[in-house]
């Protein structure tokens, strides 16, 4: 019998957050921004029982009416998307295609998720402010030791650089659900562009260490 593993992983500031989640699924945000005040991860929020007007001004995917299959699994949801964390409902996601499977955009009281699987089947997360994910979008990195990919929520308006390592760069434009995936493997970076500038995400290697850039 197959089993799914999930692993929680949060990150809830604008300033770089590399960290490794199953060995493989490395969550990130901008580098370019101060740091920012954010909620605890142990700090009983209440749950939201809609989505925020900032999200769904920021989002499309927050825009778009429920369909069955948003529903988040309750083994996944119970893992990665707990009510006790930032206010978080899984009954308000949003399901998301992304390079390793299906992934979901989950709001919060003031935070905005991204749940995404990695090729072992293994679950990481990432979580931002609604107020830097509206300039920075939301990203999350699967780094593996052969191959890495990513999976960015992307503000409305906003695209997708990726740099590779011999300094050349792809435009990755957003999918349906304003999600951009990159094939990062030979990436040095990706960067936000969206209407409020630039935010730059340094690829992390399969030992989750940043090489310097610039």
């Amino acid at each position: 019998m197959l089993t799914r593993r999930v692993t929680t992983l949060l990150a809830t500031t604008s300033t770089a957050a590399v960290l490794a989640v199953g060995g493989s699924a490395i969550a990130s945000n901008g580098v370019d921004d101060a740091p920012v005040a954010s909620p605890s991860p142990l700090a009983m929020t209440p749950v939201i029982g809609a989505i925020e007007p900032a999200q769904a001004a920021a989002f499309q995917v927050m825009r778009r009416p429920q369909r069955p299959s948003d529903a988040m699994p309750a083994d996944i949801a119970a893992a990665m998307a707990g009510p006790s964390r930032f206010g978080r409902n899984a009954g308000l996601s949003r399901a998301i295609r992304t390079p390793t499977g299906k992934g979901w955009v989950v709001p919060g009281r003031g935070v905005i998720c991204l749940v995404v699987p990695d090729a072992a089947g293994v679950y990481g997360t990432t979580c931002q402010t609604t107020a830097a994910a509206a300039e920075d979008g939301v990203t999350l990195q699967q780094v593996g030791s052969d191959e890495s990919s990513s999976s960015t929520l992307l503000p409305d308006g906003g695209t997708l650089v990726v740099t590779q390592d011999d300094a050349s760069t792809d435009v990755v434009q957003p999918d349906a659900s304003g999600v951009a995936s990159a094939d990062t493997t030979d990436a040095e970076r990706v960067t936000v562009v969206s209407e409020d500038g630039r935010s730059t995400t340094p690829v992390p290697e399969p030992d989750g260490t940043v090489a310097p850039t610039g």
